[in-house]
């Protein structure tokens, strides 16, 4: 069997507080350090939306006709010949 030593609790308590002690001091160091860098990144980082205008929409009064057949056309494709309006 092994024999015990009688500080063997106080040198596992020295040593875990020698690793936990350094270890928090260093968390709390550096999330003072990251904090305000990522709000400054994330605040830089805002996207502006633009929304394109639409095309202007061949209103009721204008009349469209097809450049193959000559038909009045209300689509995009001609009713009479198919051909593809632009």
């Amino acid at each position: 069997m092994v024999k015990e030593f009688k500080g063997s609790w106080c040198i596992f308590l020295i040593l875990l507080l020698l690793g936990i002690i350094p270890g928090v001091i260093y968390y709390l160091m550096m999330k003072k350090e990251v904090t305000p860098r990522v709000v400054q990144q994330q605040q830089q980082q805002q996207v502006v939306i633009v929304q394109q205008p639409a095309p202007p929409q061949p209103s009721a009064q204008q009349k469209r006709y097809c450049s193959e057949c000559g038909s009045e056309v209300d689509g995009k494709f001609c009713d009479n010949c198919g051909a593809e309006l632009k």
